[in-house]
């Protein structure tokens, strides 16, 4: 059986492919065989995954945070976390014709190994009316 033609490319070829594809297929290309999961596990394409779509910044913070904690996540997993997190639905709540009001910030914290959000307070922020 020959080899696939992605096989014959090398490392940084493959890594400038998979950066530009969605994390989906990423994960579908880690399943095709040992050598292509392990170049699609690395942290360096996490990494560029996350910067790509969370934006420099939040990705920045994350790493900040995550060394802060001298926590040892691996971005794919952080990458997973998240898109939970994003998959996750939210609704506005009615108490007897009242909304509570909105949180002025949130943080996003690791705890036991999970990304959980809590919400901020609302000191010394107004709430829009």
């Amino acid at each position: 059986m020959e080899a696939a033609p992605v096989a014959h490319l090398g490392y940084d070829q493959v890594l400038s492919i998979l950066r530009l594809l969605p994390a989906e297929a990423v994960v579908s290309f880690a399943a095709t065989c040992r050598a292509f999961r392990d170049w699609a596990s690395t942290d360096v394409l996490w990494e560029a995954l996350c910067r790509r779509d969370w934006g420099a910044r939040a990705a920045a913070a994350a790493a900040v945070a995550l060394a802060e904690r001298q926590c040892r996540l691996p971005w794919r997993r952080l990458y997973a976390e998240v898109a939970r997190l994003g998959a996750l639905s939210a609704r506005r709540l009615r108490v007897k014709g009242l909304s509570p009001r909105p949180r002025a910030s949130h943080s996003l914290n690791l705890v036991a190994g999970w990304l959980v959000v809590f919400g901020g307070g609302c000191e010394g922020v107004r709430s829009p009316s």
